[in-house]
Order: structure tokens, then C-alpha cells, then sequence
């Protein structure tokens, strides 16, 4: 079989070659409930508890992991066939969230735990928030910081730089603070 069930996407297809195929076996009363568990003799329950069982188990064997798994437990072929399969999908799609968005966290710890100490007080913010930041928020916050960082670090160092460099230009002009000539008063 071709067509497995992992949510809505697939489900028509999915319910129609399962059908034609439980049909194809003898079987579509399963699927449809016209063969219902008798209420008569043990023998006769025995042998639609093994067919019921059959089906039941080709049905599972049709579907990926995660909608087998949300599936598993119900009795009859009937149940699962003619299952909610806007309930399978929103489960599945929650799974498949929950799975992902497991995954980012993970990466977001990744990403603020090899950042280099100057980050510190920034990853402290990050990761004190009530809900978590996506990769994206958190790269982009990271990335603010840097060029902040960076516009700081190098206005500080060309003030520092034109400090230094301004007593060689000054010649003979005397220091503002102690009057004497060939510098002026150190600001750092």
C-alpha cells in the first residue's frame, strides 16, 4: 500500500484504498459497521474479535507513527476507519509543533550558551523571559547588541585616539589645568 495516513492531507486517499483493498478481502463490513460484534454465541464472537483484529491491525500498519500512536486504542476497525481525522490532524500538527518547537529551544540554548562573555547581560535577559524567543528574535537581539557594542567600542577608541594624538598637535599651547606647555589634561 502506497498511501500512508499522516493527517488530513492524505486521509482521501488514504480511506479510499483501504477501503477497496478491506473490501477486496471481504472485509468492508468492518469498516462500515454492518459487521457488528454479535451478541449471540462465543464462537461467533471469537471469530469477529480475530477478523475485527485483522483489520484493526492493517488499518495501524497504514498510518505514520505519530497518528498510530493517537489512535491506538480504539476497539474496532468501524472506530478508527470512521475516526475524527480533524481531531488525528490537529493532534499530529500539535506533536509535530510541540517536536518542533522542542527543537528550537534547544537551538536558542545552543546559540546563547557559545556566545562570548561580553553577550552576558543580554543572554541573561533572554533567557529570564516569561516565554521563550525564537532563534530568529534571539539572533536578532544578539546581533543589535554587537553593533552597539561595536559603535560604542569605536567612538570610545577615536576619542581615546584624539586624546592621545592631541597633545603632539598642541605644539607649544599650554595645559588648561596646570599651565604648562606641550600637553593637556589626560581625560581617560
Amino acid at each position: 500500500m502506497a498511501v500512508k495516513l499522516d493527517g488530513l492531507a492524505t486521509s482521501l486517499q488514504w480511506k479510499r484504498s483501504t477501503c477497496l483493498l478491506v473490501q477486496g478481502r471481504g472485509f468492508k463490513g468492518y469498516l462500515t459497521d454492518t459487521k457488528r460484534k454479535p451478541a449471540t454465541s462465543e464462537q461467533d464472537v471469537a471469530q469477529w474479535r480475530i477478523e475485527n483484529s485483522v483489520v484493526l491491525m492493517f488499518l495501524l500498519n497504514t498510518m505514520i507513527q505519530s497518528v498510530t500512536k493517537s489512535v491506538q486504542l480504539l476497539e474496532t476497525a468501524h472506530e478508527l476507519y470512521q475516526g475524527n481525522l480533524f481531531v488525528m490532524e490537529y493532534a499530529t500538527k500539535l506533536k509535530r509543533l510541540w517536536s518542533e518547537k522542542h527543537l528550537e529551544e534547544e537551538r536558542v540554548q545552543d546559540f546563547l550558551c557559545g556566545l562570548n562573555p561580553e553577550f552576558e547581560s543580554v543572554r541573561v535577559q533572554l533567557l529570564a523571559k516569561d516565554t521563550s524567543p525564537s532563534l530568529g528574535q534571539v539572533f536578532s537581539t544578539i546581533l543589535s547588541e554587537e553593533i552597539r557594542q561595536r559603535g560604542t567600542f569605536e567612538s570610545s577608541s577615536s576619542i581615546r585616539s584624539a586624546l592621545t594624538v592631541q597633545p603632539q598637535q598642541l605644539g607649544e599651547k599650554a595645559c588648561f589645568h596646570c599651565k604648562k606647555s606641550g600637553h593637556t589634561k589626560a581625560f581617560y
